[in-house]
């Protein structure tokens, strides 16, 4: 793992533009095995190196439709389906948030589909802790925030406070 691949990892602005996190990035050709070793080494050095369960491509500043989640790097990803008997709330952090926690409605069952690292289709359903990563960075490539998804308005002006003073120390 070389330290020229580690990007630092892009704050949530709360007072300003926050396009690389907010905008929805299109899917890409990843048919070329290098490019596709070249995506996941930058994404699994960076998140081992921020020591995260989960990095989007986008939180680097990286216009790729990839994540890595636990060494495993998921390309041009799609929940196919989610069960919707399934929704509980978790707890989720996340670095583009200085890793402040949020309850996080998310069903805890979903079936995907993504490019694997050997460039094969995967069909898969995901349970727990995988589906809830899965649908975290997920929502990164969507243009969705983690405040986004806090449903509840007084628990997201909450977070959105705690968030902005732990940003505002950072100046």
């Amino acid at each position: 793992m070389s330290d020229n691949m580690i990007r630092p990892i892009v704050l949530y602005k709360p007072y300003g533009n926050n396009d690389v996190l907010t905008h929805y990035i299109d899917e890409k050709d990843y048919s070329d095995s290098q490019k596709r070793h070249e995506v996941h080494e930058i994404l699994e050095s960076n998140r081992i190196h921020y020591n995260g369960l989960g990095l989007a491509a986008n939180q680097i500043g990286l216009e790729e439709r990839a994540f890595n989640i636990d060494g495993s790097t998921y390309f041009n990803p799609n929940v196919v389906e989610y069960n919707r008997d399934s929704v509980d709330a978790y707890s989720e952090g996340c670095l583009s948030f200085l890793s402040i926690k949020a309850s996080i409605y998310r069903p805890h069952e979903i079936t995907v589909n993504y490019t694997n690292l050997e460039g094969e289709v995967v069909n898969k359903t995901l349970e727990g802790l995988d589906a809830v990563a899965f649908q975290h960075e997920l929502d990164h490539l969507n243009g969705i925030t983690m405040a986004d998804n806090i449903k509840s308005k007084i628990q997201r002006k909450k977070f959105m406070e705690k968030y902005k003073k732990s940003f505002n120390k950072l100046k």
